[in-house]
C-alpha cells in the first residue's frame, strides 16, 4: 500500500472512485481541484493523496488549512482539515478507509497542526459518520451549506 501525490495517469482512476460516491455539480468541481493541484498551489494548502494498492489507484483523500467559516469549531489554536476521503467501492471495508484517514492525520500532525475537523453530507450518514466516530473522532454536531440544501455532520479530533 503506498500513500501518494496523484499524477495525471491516476485522474481516470480518481474520477471513476469519484463518481461512485458524488453527484454533479460535486464531482467535477472536487475533480477538477484535484487536476489542479498537479499545476498550481491551492487555496488553503488543499493538499490530495491517493492511496494505491497492487499499482491500482483505489481511494483518494485530501486535508487542508481550515476554512475560515468552520473556525468557530474548533478546539485548539492549530486546526487543519480532511477535506475529502472516498474509497472505491469494491475495496470497501477491507481497511483501506482505515489506513488513509490514519495517514491524512499523520501527515496534518507532521505539519504542526493539533486538531482535525471535517464535515460529512447527510447522504453519508450511513457511512462515514459512525466510521469517523469509531476513528477517535467527536461529531460536533450539523450544520447547512449551499443555500441550505446541503445537512452535513461536523466532527472534530485532537491529534
Amino acid at each position: 500500500m503506498i500513500i501518494r501525490k496523484p499524477i495525471p495517469k491516476d485522474f481516470d482512476a480518481i474520477y471513476h472512485i469519484l463518481n461512485e460516491w458524488l453527484e454533479q455539480p460535486y464531482l467535477d468541481e472536487l475533480f477538477q481541484l484535484i487536476k489542479e493541484e498537479n499545476i498550481q498551489h491551492l487555496d488553503y494548502n488543499r493538499q490530495n493523496f491517493v492511496l494505491e494498492e497492487n499499482n491500482i489507484v483505489i481511494g483518494i483523500g485530501g486535508i487542508a488549512d481550515l476554512i475560515p467559516d468552520m473556525k468557530s469549531y474548533a478546539k485548539s489554536d492549530k486546526p487543519g482539515s480532511i477535506k475529502s476521503l472516498y474509497i472505491a467501492d469494491k475495496y470497501r471495508g477491507k481497511g483501506y478507509g482505515k489506513k488513509l484517514l490514519l495517514s491524512l492525520e499523520q501527515i496534518l500532525k507532521s505539519e504542526g497542526y493539533t486538531e482535525i475537523i471535517l464535515r460529512s453530507a447527510e447522504k453519508f450518514q450511513s457511512t462515514a459518520w459512525d466510521f469517523y466516530i469509531k476513528m477517535g473522532y467527536d461529531k460536533l454536531g450539523v450544520m447547512t451549506i449551499h443555500d441550505d440544501k446541503t445537512i452535513m455532520a461536523v466532527f472534530s479530533k485532537l491529534i
